[in-house]
């Protein structure tokens, strides 16, 4: 399964649960790859999420997002600052922030399409989140 992790990540599309697969890929102590699908007939979709940070600089992420039908896929960047401490890196001692930027963007997507989404990233999914080896 290429290292994946499943990860409990509950949808909920205008207000009814879906059907989704989400996983977390660790690549190393400084890079983690978050993974939602959607696999459904009328609205195929994939978001994955890149975190990359270290102690002492700023995370960074790229959204992929592709799907639905008859859109082209996107891409795009942002950096987190952390001025409080920047020696906590994202990745590496925050990882559920990762998650939780991942499934606002899932909101963000969903809303974009006209679709109002609920999310709960699970105590499940904090719990593998915070397995990961660093």
């Amino acid at each position: 399964m290429d290292g994946a992790v499943p990860l409990a990540i509950d949808l909920r599309l205008d207000g009814q649960p879906i059907a989704s697969d989400s996983v977390l890929r660790p690549a190393g102590a400084y890079v983690l790859t978050i993974s939602t699908t959607l696999p459904r007939p009328d609205l195929p979709l994939a978001l994955h999420s890149t975190y990359v940070g270290a102690p002492g600089a700023p995370t960074h992420v790229i959204h992929l997002q592709q799907g639905p039908s008859g859109h082209d896929p996107q891409i795009d960047g942002a950096a987190f600052n952390d001025d409080a401490d920047p020696e906590l890196c994202m990745v590496v001692f925050r990882p559920r922030e990762c998650a939780y930027d991942h499934a606002h963007r899932l909101v963000a997507w969903l809303g974009e399409l006209g679709h109002e989404l609920g999310v709960d990233v699970t105590d499940a999914a904090i719990a593998a989140l915070e397995a990961v080896p660093s």
